[in-house]
């Protein structure tokens, strides 16, 4: 019987946001096939609790991400930019990877996102494969600014055995600047049968509930939600607006200006249980800049709540086909006539609403699990025949 695959995962953060639940979702369904072990560069962490509950064996390294985040303040950007260079160039050398690594035998390097290169570097030292699994735009997205020259990057990239993809319109990115790449979509999966929930639904028009999910930041654009639903408030027709997610920088205080903030809005901070707080929902907004896939999207479709999204990134493609609707992103008044639309034409809401929750339960987590699988045996397979 041939043994199992000795593979290291590699985190960017200890934190649960969408890409580590996407990477503990499939350490939870491989954990049987693969003998994992997780790099994480946070001890204490919530993704660190998770990995202890599945028993998943995890190595704690002190490690940076290779890419900086944005600032609109010159003066902040300057400061945050050579903290994060600093951080960066002090991570562990070739040799200090070489020494941590030394009583390690792995097969493969698997890199949860594109944001860290310590996954890279780490089986370049070790002669191993190495597979990206890229969740994210960078700079079109989060604003990511690179620490290290374009050209070292692509090497990083166009040297992995293969890289996976969470959409077409990330792939499409991913190749055109690194042409020489080996890139396959693998979108992200879901528990479905735990998230879905179908039911028939009319809309209160004194108390129409719309909701934001994500991080509360500029990236995902809740300020054009705030700003449509402003508008739309009206003495014959109520509308409250949700925002779930942590609130990030001053982006609040953007938002609200020096306004109080209304009755109307509703900043929850981090819900646990979006499950529970989406079956008062009646519609969905996702207003992102670009999003990569856009877990919440999916998730929305399987409660049976339609999605009004951006015409960008991946969001444009999930909706389409009668999926859901999209407006033109930065335009408020499409975005309040596509609210308005949805409200008042009972028909639409339902047909999205059922072609939706059919469509959605295509992204289960088995299959999304199965070939990633695939890919990183296929690594490991070719890494044997080269040798």
């Amino acid at each position: 019987m041939e043994r199992k695959k000795k593979i290291l995962f590699v985190s960017h953060s200890g934190r649960m946001s969408g890409a580590n639940l996407s990477f503990y979702s499939i350490i939870e369904q491989l954990k049987c096939k693969i003998d994992i072990y997780v790099l994480v560069n946070e001890k204490d962490s919530e993704l660190t609790h998770a990995l202890e509950k599945i028993s998943v064996k995890y190595i704690y390294l002190k490690y940076s991400w290779w890419v900086a985040h944005k600032r609109d303040n010159i003066i902040k950007q300057t400061y945050r930019y050579c903290a994060d260079f600093l951080k960066y160039v002090n991570s562990p050398t070739n040799n200090k990877i070489r020494d941590f690594f030394s009583n390690y035998e792995f097969d493969a390097v698997y890199s949860n996102t594109s944001t860290v290169d310590i996954g890279y570097r780490i089986a370049n030292v070790m002669g191993i494969p190495h597979v990206w699994h890229i969740r994210e735009f960078g700079r079109e997205d989060f604003g990511f600014i690179p620490l290290v020259p374009r050209e070292s990057m692509r090497r990083a990239f166009e040297e992995a055995s293969a890289i996976i993809a969470i959409s077409t319109a990330l792939e499409k990115k991913i190749l055109q600047q690194n042409p020489k790449s080996t890139v396959v979509v693998i979108q992200n999966g879901f528990n479905v049968d735990k998230l879905k929930y179908q039911r028939e639904h009319m809309i209160d028009c004194n108390n129409v509930k719309i909701l934001v999910t994500g991080q509360v930041s500029e990236a995902k654009g809740q300020i054009q939600a705030v700003e449509a639903i402003s508008k739309l408030n009206s003495p014959n027709i109520r509308y409250h607006l949700y925002l779930a997610g942590e609130v990030g920088g001053d982006y609040r205080k953007q938002i609200l200006g020096a306004k109080p903030c209304p009755e109307w809005l509703h900043f929850m901070g981090k819900v646990n249980n979006l499950f529970e707080i989406r079956k008062d929902i009646d519609i969905e907004l996702v207003c992102s800049r670009s999003e990569a896939f856009g877990r919440v999207t999916i998730e929305a479709m399987l409660h049976s709540i339609p999605v009004i999204g951006a015409n960008t990134g991946a969001t444009k493609d999930l909706l389409a086909n009668g999926l859901g609707i999209t407006y033109t992103y930065g335009d408020i008044e499409d975005l309040i006539a596509k609210i308005e639309c949805l409200v008042h034409d009972c028909q639409l809401y339902n047909d999205i609403v059922l072609k939706a929750f059919n469509y959605a339960q295509n992204f289960t987590i088995e299959k999304c699990a199965n070939s990633v699988y695939n890919i990183l045996v296929d690594a490991c397979k070719k890494s044997c025949d080269i040798i």
